[in-house]
């Protein structure tokens, strides 16, 4: 479960683990791929692709703020993609999936303008390494595959990556508009409390009423005051009667207005 708090902190880091995860698993397949012989290729590759990301996952908390500070440094993926590509059979490749994790981690990292470079170098790459192994547009589109397809499918990926970092980043600013808010909520509440000081509300009015301009529910007003909600409604209508005020708002504009002379 997601707290309320830092909302956007703990879904962020949860992507970011689902990611470098993600390649982890196409690594898996690739290894079970070549131990039972349905792939033959060179364990070389896959060895080296394995100590690269254990050095990736090792500082993987690092990663993602170092990319944003020098983002040049994702080159050092692609070109390692583009090695795993090449050494490993090139359209035929069994690391079609792994190569899918740069361009995700670019698009979520830089948002719609790097989903947009990273899904055509993706599709360059995918150009090349279809031209390599002498498919000409012609053949493929005899033999099925539409190269169209798998290129809409990249920038659709990191178009959707891109999407879901936009949507973190507003979160980012609701979080900091509500983190103001309650500041300035508390700070009100206390004057308030000093406003009130000794006045013809009894304590518990006191206590009650408080919680209320705090913007609390009945509910959690009475969970936290481990009281019945009509207690608690009780309370604040003899508060209100008091004040000369029919609700929460009027008796924070009353407070706010009149001081310690609205009791």
């Amino acid at each position: 479960m997601i707290s309320s708090e830092n909302a956007s902190l703990e879904v962020r880091e949860k992507i970011t683990s689902f990611l470098f995860w993600y390649r982890i698993a196409t690594l898996a397949l690739v290894a079970v791929l070549t131990a039972t012989g349905i792939t033959v290729m060179a364990l070389v590759p896959l060895v080296a692709a394995l100590f690269y990301n254990a050095f990736v996952m090792r500082f993987r908390a690092k990663t993602l703020p170092l990319l944003e500070s020098r983002p040049y440094l994702l080159s050092i993926d692609v070109a390692f993609n583009l090695y795993l590509l090449i050494s490993t059979g090139g359209f035929e490749s069994p690391y079609y999936l792994y190569v899918f994790s740069t361009m995700m981690i670019g698009s979520f990292v830089f948002a719609y303008r790097g989903a947009l470079v990273l899904a055509s170098i993706q599709s360059i790459i995918w150009l090349w390494v279809v031209s390599n192994a002498g498919y000409t547009i012609a053949k493929i589109v005899e033999l099925g595959e539409h190269l169209a397809t798998d290129i809409t499918f990249f920038y659709l990926t990191a178009l959707s990556f891109a999407y879901l970092s936009r949507l973190l980043a507003a979160l980012d600013i609701a979080d900091t508009s509500r983190g103001e808010v309650r500041s300035k909520l508390k700070s009100a509440t206390e004057r308030l409390a000093a406003m009130l000081g000794p006045s013809d509300l009894s304590p518990r009015e006191q206590e009650v009423l408080l919680h209320a301009l705090d913007g609390k529910k009945i509910e959690n007003i009475a969970r936290d005051l481990k009281i019945s909600t009509n207690t608690v409604k009780t309370h604040l209508s003899r508060s209100y009667r008091k004040l000369g005020v029919v609700s929460r708002d009027d008796a924070i504009l009353k407070l706010v207005t009149h001081g310690k002379d609205a009791i």
